[in-house]
């Protein structure tokens, strides 16, 4: 029991960032304001993502390829629908401002911090 919970604790302090600050929804709408090219990190993979002012996007993994799809934001969340990616389903992450100047995007529906994103 205290393997699994040690186990439960560290998933937990992974997925949070102690140095960051929730973006809250008019933070997030000025961002998105403009469109925007981001660099991002997950676990497995490193790539781009560019958000166009009319709601299209475009994903780059070099190790997969290239994605289309859409964004939008719903509150303080960042939504999005790729056509292959994620198997198309639509995904919303909270973005965490980190001291380092990047974004740490948490799923909306598990809470785990599913990357870092750097906007150019």
């Amino acid at each position: 029991m205290k393997l699994l919970l040690a186990i439960l604790s560290a998933i937990v302090l992974v997925a949070c960032d102690d140095d960051g600050v929730p973006v809250d929804a008019s933070a997030l709408a000025e961002l998105f304001a403009v469109p925007q090219k981001a660099s991002f990190k997950t676990v497995r993979f490193t790539g781009s993502v560019e958000f166009r002012a009319n709601g299209s996007a475009r994903l780059v993994i070099p190790a997969l390829g290239a994605d289309d799809g859409r964004w939008w934001l719903n509150g303080d969340r960042i939504c999005s629908q790729w056509n292959q990616a994620l198997n198309g389903k639509e995904r919303c992450a909270r973005l965490v401002a980190l001291t380092s100047g990047s974004y740490a995007a948490v799923d909306s529906g598990s809470g785990l911090r599913v990357g870092t994103f750097s906007f150019n």
